[in-house]
């Protein structure tokens, strides 16, 4: 029988299109039939779709049994009827060419750490001191250079690897691959002990990307390369981060016959929570902002805070400035109980201005702590002049700044 509703059963999640010119489309539904030989998903659109290009994308459980070697992956159709009880096509059936199911790598994963603040360098771990040495950088939209750890269920073959990154992610049109058991975390710095050196007759002869995908050529002689169950590392410069963290932030390799199970990625550093509240939107008044957030890292003592308001907008009075944790408020705005090295204190801070609309916030002790919720309260004049829009307001934390002064 038909299956109609909603896709929250197991076979299908989602269902989602949209077209190349981001164009909107009206809301749909969709189902499934399942037979013997095969399974048809109905895509049911409340409205009229306009001619042209889309994209379908649908969640699904690949089939439980690798392609057969030297066998054609079978083909997907896809056909467009203007009732689904009569046989009414409005598009010939197009054949899609189906994707080849590979055996299950046994694992993959990207090598991600926490930087060094509280030690030095030379005493960090390998894994979190890439952050210095790497050229890795978790920032928005920044360049990064990653390192990923794979352990294959069965002696490699020559081939192409292939590296599926999240949406929003894209690839150098032409990348680079450090394999050096020395060089992968950074000049001089010891492979960690859990990872197997790379085969010297192993040799990447090509590294290239295209949007979210990257692929690796691999060469060696027959029998002589990654050995089955052992786990290797390299670093791939580089892919440009995304604005904002993928809501599915997972991410596949493919070699040799395998494919990983969908590992997790990174977060990307950016506040989290983050909401702005003003008393007073007048043109012209003296107006207090209040910005809510949650920090992705520590920002330590003699770190900052800085708030640029948009342009029109004076913010060169420190006289208000204060960060507030939020859970160990006790006492009105500016000032806070202190609770253990949370900095709530306004004299725990150094105030200047950074231009006529920003003001910077240096810690003199303690520290602001990650996933702790804050308040950063802030005198400022609104613009003179009335706005059709809201301008955009940005919040920085920065480890350190050396060109501070000291005044």
């Amino acid at each position: 029988d038909r299956v109609r509703g909603e896709c929250t059963f197991p076979f299908l999640q989602q269902v989602a299109t949209t077209t190349e010119s981001e164009v909107s489309v009206p809301s749909h539904s969709c189902s499934r039939q399942a037979g013997a030989a095969s399974t048809v998903i109905i895509v049911t659109v409340n409205g009229q779709l306009e001619a042209g290009t889309y994209r379908l994308h649908i969640a699904a459980r690949n089939p439980t049994s690798p392609t057969p070697a030297g066998s054609t992956p079978i083909s997907w159709e896809l056909e467009s009827r203007s009732n689904l009880e009569v046989a009414d096509r409005l598009d010939f059936p197009g054949l899609a060419p189906g994707v080849r199911i590979n055996s299950i790598m046994k694992k993959a994963e990207l090598v991600t750490g926490s930087q060094c603040l509280q030690q030095a360098i030379s005493s960090c771990d390998p894994k979190d001191r890439q952050y210095q040495r790497t050229g890795r950088n978790d920032r928005p939209g920044m360049q990064n250079n990653l390192i990923f750890v794979i352990t294959l269920s069965s002696k490699s073959e020559p081939g192409t690897l292939f590296f599926h990154a999240p949406a929003g992610f894209e690839w150098a049109d032409e990348c680079n691959v450090t394999t050096g058991s020395k060089d992968i975390f950074g000049a001089d710095s010891e492979l960690p002990a859990s990872y197997k050196p790379w085969p010297v007759n192993v040799n990447v002869t090509r590294c290239v990307g295209q949007g979210n995908v990257a692929a690796i050529d691999i060469a060696h002689d027959i029998g002589a390369g990654f050995e089955a169950g052992e786990s290797y590392s390299f670093r791939v410069d580089w892919v440009r981060n995304p604005s904002l963290t993928p809501a599915e932030n997972v991410w596949v390799v493919e070699f040799n016959g395998e494919a990983s199970v969908p590992f997790l990625g990174f977060p990307l550093w950016m506040f989290g929570n983050i909401t702005l509240e003003p008393e007073d939107a007048a043109q012209g008044v003296s107006n207090t902002i209040s910005f809510r957030f949650t920090l992705a890292h520590d920002v330590p003592r003699g770190g900052l805070l800085q708030v640029t308001a948009p342009g029109g907008f004076l913010a060169t009075s420190c006289a208000l400035a204060a960060v507030i944790a939020e859970a160990s408020c006790t006492t009105a705005f500016p000032l806070c109980i202190s609770n253990d090295d949370l900095v709530v204190l306004s004299q725990d801070f150094r105030c200047e201005a950074a231009s006529d609309n920003a003001v910077r916030l240096q810690l003199l002790k303690g520290m602001l702590q990650n996933g702790s919720s804050y308040v950063f309260r802030l005198l400022v004049r609104n613009s003179a002049a009335a706005t059709s829009s809201a301008g955009e307001w940005r919040l920085e934390s920065y480890r350190h700044l050396p060109w501070i002064g000291t005044s």
